[in-house]
């Protein structure tokens, strides 16, 4: 820090935070749990597909087993994906709600079992 004084730090924080070199930071900072949280729930699951054993983690998403996706998102506050990952780790009952999938085939069991109002599929 450049500064010795208490008030001159503190106005030079408060200068700092309002940059958007600071904005950048806590983003990219915020990424990076995301992401080590998202590894190591997936992690959890085996780092595949649970039906067909795709393995490419870009492509894997978390299924709610009983597709009760949406009730549970309002009941639980579980909206944002992180927000999925932090509950799931501080709560480990919660890992046997879900299973991981891949994109696709998580799609098509939400059309045939009809878990989206949208989909007519089938």
């Amino acid at each position: 820090m450049p500064y010795k004084n208490k008030e001159d730090r503190i106005k030079w924080h408060k200068n700092y935070r309002d940059t958007t070199e600071y904005r950048r930071d806590q983003a990219i900072s915020k990424r990076k749990k995301i992401a080590a949280m998202k590894l190591e729930v997936f992690t959890h699951y085996g780092n595949k597909c649970a039906h067909c054993g795709f393995s490419d983690i870009r492509a894997l998403q978390m299924d709610h087993i009983d597709g009760n996706g949406m009730k549970d998102r309002k009941e639980n506050g579980m909206g944002c994906s992180h927000m999925r990952y932090s509950k799931v780790l501080k709560d480990r009952t919660l890992l046997e709600k879900f299973q991981l999938l891949c994109a696709n085939c998580n799609w098509i069991k939400r059309a045939e079992n009809k878990e989206h109002k949208a989909l007519k599929y089938t």
